[in-house]
């Protein structure tokens, strides 16, 4: 954020967006995760919750924050949307079905056993294409 501040023109709008990587139910509820095992190594994704504070924790330099949480439907599953919103959650929902794709070869690495990652793969792609269940 240091760098942010020497480069930002006085009266500047730094605006920031930080993806929770979390995935809540129809209720707002946060998913929890079934363990099979541990993994070898790995970091966890913890940046997002911290970006506010980080700003926060800089004072005067800012003249104003704010902090706003905006759940995006994993597919178009929310009655009464707009066109735009029904647009945005579709592509939230290709995004997704993207990512389970890419982060493959990361588990791998962390150490989680190859059937696992194909099992939870699998499992995630059928559920997210049919739209199951309704997700953020």
């Amino acid at each position: 954020m240091d760098e942010v501040v020497e480069i930002l023109r006085p009266g500047g709008v730094f605006l920031t967006l930080a993806a929770n990587m979390q995935i809540y139910d129809e209720h707002h509820n946060e998913l929890g995760l079934i363990n099979e095992g541990e993994p070898a190594s790995g970091p966890g994704i913890d940046a997002y919750p911290k970006v506010y504070n980080w700003l926060e924790d800089q004072g005067s330099l800012w003249e104003d924050t704010g902090l706003k949480i905006v759940d995006v439907p994993i597919g178009p599953w929310e009655d009464d949307i707009s066109a735009k919103d029904k647009q945005t959650s579709e592509l939230m929902r290709q995004d997704l079905l993207r990512l389970i794709q890419s982060v493959r070869p990361l588990l791998l690495s962390y150490g989680w056993f190859n059937e696992t990652v194909e099992k939870w793969s699998a499992g995630a792609i059928e559920e997210i294409k049919l739209m199951k269940n309704r997700y953020y």
